[in-house]
């Protein structure tokens, strides 16, 4: 996969609720406690979403 890269840009719309536009940083992974997640302040596009888990199993290894 020729498009994947650390970083995938996000949108900044009425439909995903965020303020500004954002990034998904596919190199970054990491796990947070549930007590230290906060409220939903905008949510993916279900495109957006498959490009992220597509890139993360070729990041992982998972996938060529």
């Amino acid at each position: 996969m020729d498009k994947c890269r650390s970083m995938l840009p996000g949108k900044r719309a009425g439909r995903n609720s965020l303020q500004k536009p954002s990034q998904v940083m596919i190199d970054k992974v990491l796990t947070v406690k549930r007590d230290k997640v906060g409220a939903v302040f905008g949510h993916i596009e279900p495109e957006t979403l498959i490009e992220v888990e597509r890139c993360l199993a070729v990041f992982l290894g998972i996938v060529k």
